[in-house]
């Protein structure tokens, strides 16, 4: 196995926690960065899947709350995983996304 699949096996192996969550408009509440933690920024429009992402890298249970109606994240959130040594950040969408039609109903 290579390296990458070294460390996604140990990502699907431990536990990722929420410790920071922060407004964007507001910098001097977010974390400091840790160097010894990489993060990885989940973003894109509302409702695409960023916090279900999340949630199912994290593989115990639900980290980040998910809801069906567009909008619901107001804040980033940074959720750390102490076995991998990394940072995820879930940022709040930039508009709806409705579903193309090219790819059915």
């Amino acid at each position: 196995p290579t390296a990458l699949d070294l460390k996604a096996n140990q990502l699907a192996s431990s536990r990722t926690r929420l410790y920071a969550k922060a407004p964007l408009l507001h910098p001097n509440h977010w974390p400091k960065p840790d160097p010894g933690y990489p993060e990885v920024a989940l973003i894109g429009r509302s409702n695409v899947g960023k916090s279900s992402l999340l949630n199912r890298v994290s593989q115990f249970g639900t980290v980040a709350k998910v809801s069906s109606m567009p909008g619901q994240t107001k804040q980033a959130a940074w959720y750390r995983n102490r076995k991998v040594r990394l940072d995820f950040i879930d940022m709040p969408g930039y508009g709806h996304s409705a579903r193309a039609k090219v790819f059915g109903p």
